[in-house]
C-alpha cells in the first residue's frame, strides 16, 4: 500500500522549518516514509521567495539545499486548474 498523499501550504513548511513544533513533525513523517507530499513548482517558488524574502533572509544556497531536500522527499505535480479563494500574501 502507498503512502497517503498530503499537501503542505507554504506557511504550513515555512514553520517546519523556521520554527518547528507540529509542522516540523509531520514534515518529519513525510521523510520518514509515513506520507507522500505533493508540491508544484509554483509553491516552490512562494517558499523560496519567502525564506529568501526581508522578513527571514535565509542566504539563497541554503534555500536551494531545502528546496533540494524537499523535491527528494515529494512528488512534483502540475495542477491543471487554479483555485482563487484566497488573495496573495502581500509580503
Amino acid at each position: 500500500m502507498s503512502a497517503p498523499r498530503i499537501v503542505l501550504d507554504t506557511n504550513v513548511l515555512i514553520s517546519a522549518i523556521v520554527f518547528g513544533g507540529k509542522p516540523r513533525e509531520v514534515l518529519e513523517k513525510v521523510i520518514a516514509g509515513w506520507f507522500t507530499m505533493a508540491i508544484s513548482a509554483e509553491m516552490l517558488a512562494e517558499f523560496q521567495w519567502v525564506l529568501e524574502g526581508k522578513k527571514f533572509s535565509y542566504p539563497a544556497a541554503i534555500v536551494r539545499n531545502i528546496l533540494s531536500e524537499l523535491l527528494a522527499v515529494s512528488e512534483l505535480v502540475r495542477p491543471t486548474m487554479k483555485v482563487e479563494h484566497i488573495k496573495a500574501d502581500p509580503g
